[in-house]
């Protein structure tokens, strides 16, 4: 027998591929970049409950949304690693937002990113604390 097809008919049995010749598909339900489109509409909604909003508006303020989120997430990064810390904290994004956005606006979402954090703290401290965390 010719060392060739014997080659050839041992590798051509009827074998599994092993899992990491054929990884499974990964089927994703959601884009892998933040969709804020159901958030828009919910707060489109409380503000203007008679208004509706078109599909490329929709499209245009998410994407807005996510590059300022992608600028703060990036300059609060900078800053951190600025000061040689190892943890993006609270006070890198607050800076974050005083550095990129602008005056007033910048004023109002710190307050609420404050408010925000204080509810969080509050909800935390309400949760009885798990047998294997002592």
């Amino acid at each position: 027998m010719d060392p060739m097809m014997a080659r050839v008919t041992r590798s051509s049995g009827n074998r599994k591929k092993s899992r990491s010749q054929n990884p499974p598909k990964r089927s994703y339900n959601h884009c892998p970049k933040g969709s804020y489109f159901l958030y828009i509409n919910k707060i489109l909604k409380l503000v203007h409950p008679e208004k509706t909003i078109s599909s490329k508006t929709l499209e245009v303020v998410n994407t807005f949304i996510n590059d300022i989120f992608e600028r703060l997430a990036a300059k609060a990064s900078r800053l951190v690693h600025k000061k040689r810390h190892l943890t993006l904290q609270i006070w890198a994004i607050q800076e974050a937002v005083d550095l990129l956005l602008p005056g007033e606006l910048a004023k109002y979402a710190t307050a609420h990113g404050n408010k925000a954090i204080e509810r969080y703290k509050a909800s935390k401290k309400m949760q009885p604390s798990s047998p294997e965390a002592s």
